[in-house]
């Protein structure tokens, strides 16, 4: 069984490395909000990246079979260095 003084100082420790994780999440959490407004600015920069990827055909129930083949592998592709 550990002591008062033992205990104590463990919830010292604890505390301490509480707030060292509390204050590293901070500076995560507003590196992802500069790297997100980055981008938000080189998507207004860029409009013709994001409209070329939003202009692309959808697959519809009319489509093809090979099209909706290619819509499902490119949206479910697997690793190719794994096999069964």
């Amino acid at each position: 069984m550990q002591t008062k003084e033992e205990i104590e100082l463990l919830i010292t420790v604890l505390e301490k490395d509480f707030n060292e994780l509390n204050e590293k999440r901070e500076q995560i959490q507003k590196r992802i909000t500069e790297l997100n407004h980055q981008r938000q600015l080189l998507i207004h920069q860029n409009p013709s990246d994001s409209t070329s990827q939003a202009v692309q055909p959808s697959v519809t129930n009319h489509s093809s079979a090979s099209e909706k083949i290619a819509l499902f592998r490119s949206l479910f592709r697997g690793r190719e260095d794994v096999f069964a």
